[in-house]
């Protein structure tokens, strides 16, 4: 029997940190009502690929249903290689409009058609990830792609178990927003999180280390 997120850091990210669901109910409806207020009542637009109907994109077929001028784009650090479990339902994932969102966004299924290069650097609380502001500034610089994986945590285990050598890193001192059922820490992001909250901790550290003439760890 495959047991459950066996490679979370339990000791950071585990039960003991978690929140009760009505509080981080709560907090999520405070921050999401800073935001623009949609349209709830928009109409729905026919997809041209599977015939559904759906606003914004398809969640079946992942079509873009809108004019990409109104998408805001943001440009990341480094690609972003998101992992997506094929039975991982689109309608919860938050990672599959990030690809709408940049053109650094590459988005794979899994199981995986074709082999992944080894060593890959995958944003993940495993047991043995690095602080992203621990990692060397030589080492930083170099980084081009990082992985996120979007599925849940009971799905995990596989995709970590077919990646060869990867080198786990995780944030710090960063809270999740989004209200779902779970037994971990707020610490403990969803997918669309980790790609703006790594977006932000990269982009800081480098202009920090190419601005100045901070020695290597």
């Amino acid at each position: 029997m495959q047991i459950r997120d066996k490679y979370l850091d339990k000791q950071v990210f585990g039960e003991q940190n978690a929140q009760d669901n009505n509080q981080q109910l709560q907090k999520a409806n405070e921050f999401f009502s800073r935001l623009p207020q949609v349209n709830l009542e928009s109409e729905k637009v026919r997809c041209p690929k599977c015939n559904s109907l759906h606003k914004t994109y398809c969640l079946k077929c992942g079509e873009l249903l809108v004019d990409k001028k109104y998408i805001p784009q943001i440009h990341l650090p480094v690609d972003l290689l998101v992992i997506h479990h094929e039975k991982e339902k689109h309608q919860k994932s938050s990672a599959l409009p990030s690809q709408f969102l940049s053109n650094n966004v590459q988005i794979i299924n899994y199981p995986f058609k074709t082999e992944l290069q080894s060593n890959l650097y995958v944003l993940y609380p495993h047991q043995s990830a690095r602080y992203v502001k621990d990692i060397p500034k030589e080492e930083l610089m170099n980084i081009k792609q990082i992985v996120a994986i979007d599925c849940t945590w009971y799905q995990t285990n596989q995709i970590i178990e077919n990646l060869d050598n990867p080198r786990f890193i995780k944030l710090q001192d960063y809270e999740t927003y989004f209200w779902r059922y779970q037994h971990h820490s707020l610490k403990c992001l969803a997918t669309i999180e980790n790609m703006q909250n790594n977006q932000n901790y990269l982009l800081a550290l480098m202009y920090y280390y190419s601005s100045t003439n901070t020695p290597l760890k």
